[in-house]
């Protein structure tokens, strides 16, 4: 993988850089909305729905760029496009099913109903 991302070496490709870029710093900074989200969902937040689904949006794209980064590079083989390209179509499909049943469920409406967030843990701790 190294010979791939290189410059100079025989096999690099500019474009195995810019995926290895982005799936690194992608990686790093989805741990945030991440638990922030697992957040609002124990909270039963109503801002959780719209915070899924930014952050599927957000992950579709990825997924987007990241098979036409994969797809586009010459040096690819077969067997890792094919690899690629069934957990992509999954991916998008499983996110876009999630979104719909946030926004459509009546039982979502009714569960994500929490406008401020609990008194804290601590008796010192006071919410203005």
């Amino acid at each position: 993988m190294a010979a791939l991302i290189t410059p100079g070496t025989a096999t690099y490709d500019p474009r195995w850089q810019t995926l290895v870029t982005i799936e690194t710093s992608v990686t790093k900074w989805a741990v945030m909305p991440s638990l922030m989200l697992i957040l609002l969902f124990f909270l039963k937040h109503r801002y959780f729905p719209m915070g899924f689904s930014l952050f599927a949006c957000f992950m579709m794209a990825l997924a987007i760029i990241r098979a036409y980064l994969v797809f586009s590079t010459p040096s690819t083989s077969d067997a890792y496009r094919n690899s690629v390209a069934g957990p992509t179509i999954v991916t998008l499909a499983f996110l876009a099913a999630w979104t719909t049943y946030l926004f459509r469920s009546r039982r979502v409406r009714l569960t994500f109903t929490r406008r401020v967030y609990p008194k804290p843990f601590f008796p010192f701790f006071t919410i203005a």
